[in-house]
């Protein structure tokens, strides 16, 4: 608002006036211009408190990205899991559990969004109660412990480096059974594959190694906005 709005037509003295004339109006122009300064702070008092609600409801809805990546080491003797999918081939990936790759760079992912720490906090290569179990059953608990603290994932996307064998036919596979373990639709979860051209330990087919990305929100800040779940509601239901 500029001042010459806010304040009357003639009310600053003309010369020639007489002095109490030219007083009484001086005196007024003084107490107009005072209380346009006056609003003037209460408006921007208003716009810096509202400014600054916003600024909070940014940061409450923000959503959380996580990253995982983990790599094991190719042997005789074990079986190929990726993504919960049993791949015939001559060689497994060695580790406590089934040394499913990539769904433990998904969980990784998943814990760092979220700020639960990481695998090996959750299930130690120490304790028996792992040894050789499925990893997507490890992920089924990690989607409860996201539902605990009030967590929707809201898409996955992971990345599985291996020179062979070749994985194409089983990446729609994999994308199911993540998809399914954390009740998401298909197209919330990516799976693909690549090499490394032959070069580093994925390349001499030492090991195979997987990085995923993640993004949640937090389901108080979809209610507070009344929108509408990724998971069709499912979550709200088990949650309460």
């Amino acid at each position: 608002m500029q001042a010459e709005e806010h304040l009357g037509q003639g009310c600053l003295p003309e010369i020639g006036e007489p002095l109490k004339v030219r007083q009484t109006a001086l005196a007024r122009f003084i107490g107009e211009m005072l209380e346009y300064l006056r609003n003037f702070e209460t408006e921007r008092a208003d716009w810096t408190k509202g400014l600054l609600y916003d600024t909070e409801r940014r940061n409450s809805d923000m959503i959380r990205v996580g990253m995982g990546y983990d790599v094991h080491k190719l042997t005789e003797g074990r079986d190929l899991i990726l993504g919960g999918v049993n791949i015939p081939w001559e060689k497994g990936l060695l580790g406590h559990s089934d040394a499913d790759v990539v769904v433990h760079a998904i969980m990784d992912a998943l814990l760092g969004a979220a700020a639960l720490r990481d695998i090996g906090r959750h299930f130690p290569d120490t304790d028996p109660q792992y040894k050789g179990i499925s990893s997507i059953k490890l992920l089924q608990y990690v989607g409860k412990l996201l539902e605990e603290n009030l967590y929707v994932v809201n898409n996955i996307d992971a990345t599985i480096i291996a020179q062979k064998p070749k994985l194409l036919p089983y990446i729609d596979q994999m994308i199911s059974n993540v998809a399914e373990a954390l009740h998401l639709e298909e197209n919330q979860v990516n799976i693909k594959a690549t090499t490394e051209e032959g070069l580093g330990f994925t390349g001499s087919m030492e090991g195979i190694s997987a990085h995923a990305v993640c993004a949640l929100t937090s389901v108080k800040d979809l209610e507070e906005d009344d929108r509408s779940f990724s998971c069709g509601g499912c979550c709200r239901e088990r949650i309460s």
